[in-house]
């Protein structure tokens, strides 16, 4: 994230906002409407034919603390876990 704390030293302490454009071709993920990461949905395919991303999905929000099989008991979280909007749209097509 040093990208973006370089640019702004307060980042870390304002909201931001991730998008993910997921069609038929690609996924690309954003931060801040910057392009981080894309990958060919055609490019995930197993050696069986299987695509993961050609599956039904579904959103989960989870701080996953201790996820790592840590003991998080002992350590000092932040106080707040801010999510101010979730929305998913789906472009409609004729196919």
């Amino acid at each position: 994230m040093s990208y973006f704390t370089d640019k702004d030293p307060q980042w870390e302490h304002k909201f931001h906002t991730w998008r993910m454009e997921w069609d038929r071709n690609h996924i690309r993920l954003f931060l801040d409407d910057e392009l981080l990461n894309e990958i060919a949905v055609s490019d995930a395919d197993y050696e069986d034919g299987f695509n993961p991303f050609r599956q039904p999905h579904h959103i989960l929000l989870n701080l996953a603390i201790g996820s790592n099989g840590g003991d998080p008991s002992n350590t000092n979280f932040p106080l707040k876990y801010e999510i101010n909007y979730v929305r998913v749209f789906q472009k409609k097509t004729d196919e």
